[in-house]
């Protein structure tokens, strides 16, 4: 026969109820409290004497014995750092026999105020033992997350930071889950242990989200914020720099050509890419008028096979001067012609000339007439190579054919 079942259109949940209940247990929590920490001056001396008196043989039935507010007494009190090993192991036994969900969110809620007290972290594992954190988590990732935590040597915070950097939730939806409260010792230990730990991994970087990063690295004073950043810039080439964290970095440290001592933890290795990000993003930030970002897109190939050593930007007339080893090119910003130059006869002609006051006073003109020279030589020195125009769609095969020449110095 079979079974006559209801289906309802509808379903209620209650929100208000929940709300309701929520208020009135955080009242009765503070009324606990309250009346603990009232108790505690004439309660808690008694009680610890007696404590380090019983034997662990005893210990159980003394804790039966005790009343609910001489337990929320040792609960507020904890973790007694002034006691005894064996008095503080038997005050973990204690709470633990006499176990309550208020007792584990108590509990939990110190632990992110002293999360490195051993004594704070074996009481967590008695709990665990007893109620598998259910106080705290229902979600089967979450329990593993705890218990694998628990179970490391290295302590809580440890393992705490392995799994966050592991599993594939973002980090804020994990410390969510495991309500860590915001800006909690905990919470600043385990958000500062999984960027040291994830910053140097682009999935890490993917997962939390570049400004989910920017965010917490704008929180830490410079000598923190030097060390993470330096993970983070350690494990990539410039290519790979996200622009986000590179302005920020720009913007807490300044430029490293003005301000190197500002940068002054960083390696060789890692300014040297910083370095070609900066040139890069000079380059990009010169070529973004034209359409179709070709220039652009030619020269960026040079400075990532490590051929182009420096790039200045002048404004008026606005001019980039693209420095390779044994000669300089001179691109405008209207897309015209490109001049080549010998280095040493454009350093000490050309560039001296463009920063004197005269150049920047000057018409028009004449400022064009010097960056625009053709004479092989002046003044004793190799200037003037070529000039190449950017028209039609093989120019960049033929740039190539005079760059090979150039590049070998062959001029």
């Amino acid at each position: 026969m079979m079974e006559n079942k209801t289906y309802y259109h509808y379903t209620f949940e209650p929100l208000k109820l929940k709300e309701q209940r929520v208020k009135v247990e955080k009242v009765f929590k503070d009324a606990d409290q309250a009346l603990a920490k009232q108790l505690s001056r004439n309660k808690l001396p008694k009680l610890l004497e007696l404590i380090r008196q019983v034997s662990f043989d005893e210990l159980e039935t003394f804790a039966q014995q005790l009343k609910r507010m001489e337990v929320f007494v040792l609960l507020y009190d904890y973790p007694f750092k002034d006691e005894s090993h064996e008095t503080r192991r038997k005050i973990n036994l204690i709470l633990t026999y006499r176990y309550s969900v208020q007792v584990g969110k108590i509990a939990w809620g110190l632990f992110q105020q002293d999360p490195h007290d051993v004594f704070l972290q074996d009481f967590l594992r008695l709990i665990y033992n007893t109620d598998q954190f259910e106080f705290l988590v229902s979600e089967e990732k979450s329990n593993d997350t705890i218990r694998t935590a628990l179970l490391e040597r290295a302590g809580i915070v440890a393992g705490l930071i392995t799994s966050l950097l592991t599993s594939t939730q973002p980090t804020q939806s994990q410390l969510g889950n495991l309500k860590v409260q915001q800006d909690s010792l905990l919470e600043k230990e385990l958000l500062k242990g999984v960027l040291l730990g994830g910053l140097a991994q682009q999935s890490y970087v993917q997962r939390d989200g570049v400004d989910f990063i920017v965010g917490r690295l704008e929180r830490y004073e410079m000598d923190e914020y030097k060390t993470l950043i330096s993970v983070y810039l350690e494990s990539r080439s410039f290519k790979e720099f996200d622009y986000a964290l590179m302005t920020q970095a720009i913007k807490r440290l300044e430029n490293p050509l003005e301000r190197p001592m500002h940068w002054d933890v960083m390696s060789p290795s890692i300014m040297e890419q910083v370095h070609k990000w900066l040139l890069h993003n000079k380059m990009k930030q010169f070529f973004e008028q034209d359409e179709d970002n070709a220039r652009f897109d030619y020269w960026k190939n040079y400075l990532n096979q490590d051929y182009i050593l420096d790039v200045d930007v002048i404004k008026n007339p606005k001019a980039a001067f693209i420095y390779f080893e044994r000669f300089v090119v001179v691109e405008f910003g209207i897309i015209g012609a490109a001049y080549f130059y010998h280095r040493v006869g454009f350093e000490r002609i050309i560039k001296l000339e463009s920063s004197l006051p005269e150049f920047r006073d000057g018409s028009k003109s004449k400022r064009e007439e010097i960056l625009k020279r053709k004479n092989p030589f002046e003044q004793g020195l190799p200037l003037f190579i070529d000039r190449h125009g950017h028209h039609g769609f093989s120019w960049p095969q033929k740039f190539t054919m005079h760059m090979r020449n150039y590049l070998d110095g062959r001029f």
